[in-house]
């Protein structure tokens, strides 16, 4: 993971923004990226995280369950080699009952280089960018913001 910005009302269990964040991650080469690949590292990332999670808050083993995420291709959107639309079923450590996240995975070149990025942002209601941006303005805005540092850090590391 290259970086990840949190809404403020993340953790809060009151706020219509919990669990509400957009992640990036850099990938060197020419990986194989489709929503297979993508899904599977998803679910090993959070399932790392609820076990880790969990053990801190004494949450019993028999209400922890493997993580499933499940990516449909949406037709590229702006500058995208690619984009998916989908959902994160997973324990949620903090409320302690299960939840399902919405995502939209946007993956693009990072320039001249074999890299591309793939960006997440993630949310408890279903996102959809162009009707959704009064509704979830701080998380567009934390998306955008992050998306616009990775690729300016990265253009400036490789020279693009």
């Amino acid at each position: 993971m290259v970086d990840i910005r949190f809404t403020r009302g993340w953790s809060d269990l009151q706020s219509g923004e919990y669990w509400s964040y957009a992640f990036v991650w850099c990938l060197d080469g020419s990986p194989l990226i489709g929503p297979d690949s993508i899904a599977r590292n998803l679910n090993q990332y959070y399932d790392g995280l609820v076990a880790r999670n969990s053990e801190k808050r004494n949450i019993p083993v028999e209400m922890v369950f493997k993580t499933n995420t499940v990516l449909n291709p949406l037709a590229a959107e702006g500058t995208d080699i690619k984009t998916f639309q989908g959902t994160i079923s997973m324990l949620d450590y903090m409320g302690k009952r299960p939840m399902t996240l919405h995502l939209i995975v946007h993956l693009k070149s990072a320039g001249l280089t074999p890299s591309f990025f793939i960006s997440f942002p993630l949310s408890l209601t279903v996102i959809q960018f162009g009707k959704d941006f009064r509704r979830y303005g701080q998380l567009f805005a934390v998306f955008n913001r992050l998306t616009a540092i990775r690729f300016r850090a990265l253009a400036e590391f490789v020279l693009i």
